[in-house]
């Protein structure tokens, strides 16, 4: 499998995995009241998505430009996915106020940007 395609299937992966455990547990641990527990969301996931960012560069040995396509192209699905669920909160995640939706797209938005900080920062063996 191209890493074109492995960077849109693990980005989709990554986007029904997370939308499934909002969806199902949600309610019980994206609790937006508790600052605590939003900064851990907030940044507990950087070090999670830089390992899994990082594991496809090296399984693939991508250049610094493929791997801007790759992180492009791995945030692409949820994307537009997200879009969806985010508009039709209360279908995908019925027990979240739209207070707790609105910081779910915040959330939404930070990792795809972190994602792309990932590529964008990152650098080849040797350079």
């Amino acid at each position: 499998m191209s890493y074109q395609k492995f960077s849109m299937t693990l980005g989709f992966l990554i986007w029904l995995v997370a939308t499934l455990l909002f969806r199902f547990y949600g309610a019980d641990f994206f609790l937006t009241e508790d600052a605590m527990v939003m900064g851990t969301f907030y940044f507990g996931i950087i070090p999670l998505l830089y390992l899994l960012v990082n594991w496809m560069f090296k399984k693939y040995r991508l250049s610094k430009t493929d791997r801007i396509r790759s992180v492009v192209l791995m945030i692409l699905p949820g994307m537009a996915l997200d879009t969806l669920c985010i508009k039709y909160y209360w279908v995908v995640f019925p027990a979240f106020s739209q207070e707790t939706a609105v910081t779910l797209g915040s959330w939404v938005i930070w990792v795809n940007f972190i994602i792309l900080i990932i590529g964008l920062l990152s650098k080849e063996k040797g350079e």
